[in-house]
């Protein structure tokens, strides 16, 4: 499907063929979603201090950020609400899946404006970043990795945290900033505290 083609796009009431609507997760009776991406926000009376005022059903315009994510300011009693989109779609369809705090929402298509139900999946972090791995989507890690691994190459003598000796960058471990000598004593002596147990 083409961006411009995204349902998202369309702001007209009527429902789109095959489109469902439910109550936008925690936005009950205020705010609805549905499987196509779309969020409607109901009508109802509002506060605005000292009066109300009655505002109209309407599907609400969302803007694409600069990283091709989807964006959608909520207001309730006043107060504005800044969600995740992919992530009150996924949980409104399926309230009763609780999402933990190594999970999250993956695109399956990893077009990120593409928040259609059947484009959400529950996924760990990890296999997230590993699909976005495979398909190079993450060309900034590949960039950092580069940098620092140049700046490894070019460091001739390093500081152990340990014993604060200066040695040559061959007596310590890749990526690390303790010697071998005093990983070899901080091994040992682990190995003889688990050993008296």
């Amino acid at each position: 499907m083409k961006e411009k083609e995204m349902p998202w796009h369309n702001l007209l009431l009527d429902d789109l063929p095959g489109e469902i609507w439910v109550d936008a997760f925690g936005f009950d009776g205020v705010y609805e979603v549905s499987n196509m991406g779309r969020i409607k926000s109901l009508a109802r009376w509002v506060s605005n201090g000292t009066s109300e005022r009655f505002v109209k059903e309407r599907i609400r315009k969302q803007s694409l950020s600069k990283d091709g994510r989807l964006t959608c300011p909520f207001r309730i009693d006043n107060k504005m609400y800044s969600m995740n989109i992919p992530e009150l779609i996924y949980k409104s369809f399926y309230n009763d899946v609780s999402i933990g705090k190594n999970e999250c929402i993956m695109h399956k298509n990893k077009l990120a404006s593409d928040n259609r139900l059947s484009n959400l999946r529950l996924v760990s972090i990890s296999e997230s970043h590993k699909l976005n791995y495979k398909k190079g989507l993450l060309p900034h890690l590949n960039v950092n990795n580069e940098k620092k691994h140049k700046e490894h190459l070019a460091i001739k003598n390093k500081k152990c945290k340990v014993c604060g000796l200066i040695k040559k960058k061959s007596d310590f471990e890749h990526n690390r900033c303790i010697c071998l000598s005093c990983r070899k004593k901080y091994n040992h002596e682990k190995y003889l505290k688990n050993k008296n147990r």
